[in-house]
């Protein structure tokens, strides 16, 4: 049987790879997950180890790439591995709107230690272009001595079609909910996983981003915010009944809660660049710092703080923005799993369910919070953001797998009874 790497010579098999790629970007689901699969598809195609699509997002600290899906790496550079426009391969490659090729260590590379890059130096950046202006770049990257030649890249920028097509359409569905949105509202049921059953009337809230933050934020309102934060947390997590075998992780999050460093480091970057990109940046820095690791610290712990900041980095961000991360009754909407401290908020504040686009792991410390305080949480919703707005009525019926939202009266008064 003939290998891979001798199928792809083949013009046919090439077209097929293609068209293959194609059909994936066209099944609908939600976006992360769709990324997700072309990238391993394209990494077995080339062949390539490793495989990110970088989107082009405004982001407190401006016109940057965000790594949005990846293989290859850690998960945890997926969304935390941010570039501005013109910086390092991959913005340079979105800035000229070109190709941009490297076999070795280059002047231009920006790397992240905790991706340990310099094991796939041979990088291959193709913009991925929509009426004429760069939307993402798609970032292949294979091993010392392992060029990419002609054929290879001819490959590979015949790829950034269907990442196109799959960005496009979930553009065209987050277009033609909007435009249902607009006419008379109708029940609409979207599938998830119920990870703590229960049934819920409420009102959906969406957590306010980073972004949401103005760039006029005092960098004054920093510290009280932070202080604020960490009181009722600390109270909330002092009250936390947990099974004895889970007590250790309450140090964790005491731990994160009480951090001097972190603190510092926080003021010191709102200074350098403002309270929005500071709580941004810092959030991304130490999600990142697990896969670099720390003399004497555990991996699972170096994680599980690292998820929590990034938790804390949100709250505090809702306390500047005066705006609370759920409000009693409410139905906390986020785009990935909630750390141990949202959860504790989520229960504190009398959330009457969190619902989650992505997956969340069974045994976490956040679904364990969840449960003790009888929050219902769904996972895994696809086209959780494409169909709910803020305030939107819906029902989480997580013991049931599913989420209404403008629920029918029917409905709605089976929920509240």
């Amino acid at each position: 049987m003939p290998t891979l790497e001798t199928a792809l010579d083949s013009d046919g098999a090439r077209v097929d790879a293609i068209f293959s790629l194609t059909e994936a970007a066209s099944i609908a689901g939600y976006l992360p997950d769709v990324l997700r699969r072309l990238c391993r598809r394209i990494a077995r195609t080339l062949p390539a180890e490793v495989v990110s699509i970088y989107l082009r997002e405004d982001d407190p600290l401006g016109d940057v790439m965000i790594m949005r899906a990846n293989h290859g790496f850690r998960q945890v550079a997926v969304g935390n591995v941010c570039l501005r426009v013109g910086e390092g391969i991959t913005g340079l490659a979105a800035e000229v709107g070109k190709p941009v090729y490297s076999e070795r260590d280059d002047a231009r590379s920006v790397s992240f230690d905790a991706l340990q890059e310099d094991r796939f130096p041979v990088l291959l950046a193709m913009p991925v272009l929509r009426r004429g202006r760069v939307i993402a770049v798609l970032v292949v990257q294979r091993r010392p001595g392992e060029a990419f030649d002609s054929p290879d890249i001819a490959l590979a920028a015949s790829m950034t079609s269907p990442v196109a097509l799959a960005l496009e359409h979930a553009t065209h569905r987050r277009r033609h909910a909007a435009a249902v949105r607009g006419g008379e509202p109708h029940e609409v049921r979207l599938d998830g996983v119920g990870r703590v059953p229960g049934v819920a009337l409420a009102r959906a809230e969406l957590v306010a981003s980073f972004a949401s933050l103005t760039e006029t934020t005092p960098n004054d309102a920093l510290d009280p915010s932070l202080a604020a934060v960490v009181e009722r947390l600390s109270v909330a997590l002092a009250n936390l009944k947990l099974p004895e075998e889970r007590e250790h992780e309450r140090v964790v999050l005491a731990t994160v809660l009480h951090d001097e460093r972190f603190r510092r480091t926080l003021v010191e970057e709102a200074s350098a660049r403002g309270v929005p990109a500071a709580l941004s940046v810092v959030a991304r820095r130490y999600a990142l710092a697990p896969a670099v690791g720390e003399a004497g610290v555990s991996d699972r712990w170096l994680e599980e703080r690292a998820a929590e900041v990034g938790s804390l980095c949100r709250l505090i961000a809702a306390q500047v923005g005066r705006r609370a991360i759920c409000r009693h009754g409410g139905a906390l909407c986020l785009a990935e799993p909630p750390g141990a401290l949202l959860a504790l908020e989520a229960v504190r504040c009398r959330a009457a369910a969190v619902v989650v686009a992505d997956e969340v792991r069974a045994g976490s410390l956040a679904v364990a919070i969840l449960a003790a305080g009888r929050v219902p949480l769904l996972t895994e919703v696809g086209g959780l953001f494409d169909r709910v707005q803020d305030a939107d009525p819906v029902v989480v019926d997580a013991s049931r797998n599913a989420l209404f939202i403008h629920p029918s009266p029917t409905r709605a008064a089976r929920a509240k009874r």
